[in-house]
């Protein structure tokens, strides 16, 4: 470093790094981010949260700090909101939430949203799945058995039918369950392909006047 002085190179090159430096710190200031001077090659060049020193700023080192407390809470909120989460799962989102600026009781609230849709869609789920069954009993004592083993065959296999309901194991049940709404799902979406297929057929050609 003396030599460099000697020389005239190394004034050159500090201002230059300043510069860079007060660049950074400027852009850190405008996304309202703590900003060290200090180099860091990785985690072990982390700066010690409980030690001041002078790469930072004193409001530097408040704003780290700040930051610092506003992470932990958001942390114990989601431990709070879920105690079986592993923790870098919980730190991850405690991240996200801190990106989006939400304090403790926003996030609450959005992490019980979540249980408030899964619960709606689950008894939506079970909902569908009662129609259905009160479909398929009524198609049983209505409709003639050829007609009806046709459509039980056009959505599902009877084999299906039989485990999902008289599997002893729940996991089972789930599982069968699961294969005939897609098997219903799927059978339905193919027949409104083809009625719409049927539309563009019978769909009139434009009439050509004479010449």
């Amino acid at each position: 470093m003396k030599q460099g002085t000697e020389n005239g190179a190394a004034p050159n090159e500090a201002a230059g790094n300043q510069e860079r430096i007060e660049e950074a710190r400027q852009l850190a200031y405008d996304h309202g981010l703590p900003f060290s001077s200090r180099p860091s090659q990785g985690a072990e060049d982390d700066l010690d949260p409980y030690t001041y020193d002078a790469s930072m700023t004193p409001e530097d080192f408040e704003l780290m700090q700040q930051r610092r407390q506003a992470h932990q809470e958001l942390k114990s909120v989601v431990a709070m909101y879920d105690p079986d989460m592993a923790p870098k799962k919980i730190d991850e989102i405690a991240s996200v939430a801190a990106e989006l600026h939400l304090d403790r009781q926003q996030l609450w609230r959005l992490l019980s949203m979540f249980d408030t849709i899964a619960a709606a869609a689950k008894q939506l789920a079970e909902k569908l799945l009662e129609l259905l069954q009160l479909i398929a009993e009524w198609a049983a004592k209505s409709l003639p058995r050829q007609l009806m083993e046709a459509a039980m065959h056009a959505y599902a296999p009877p084999k299906w039918w039989h485990y999902y309901k008289h599997a002893k194991k729940s996991r089972v049940r789930k599982k069968y369950e699961h294969r005939i709404r897609d098997s219903m799902l799927a059978a339905l979406a193919a027949l409104r392909e083809e009625g719409e297929g049927c539309r563009e057929c019978i769909t009139p050609a434009p009439s050509v006047a004479p010449i």
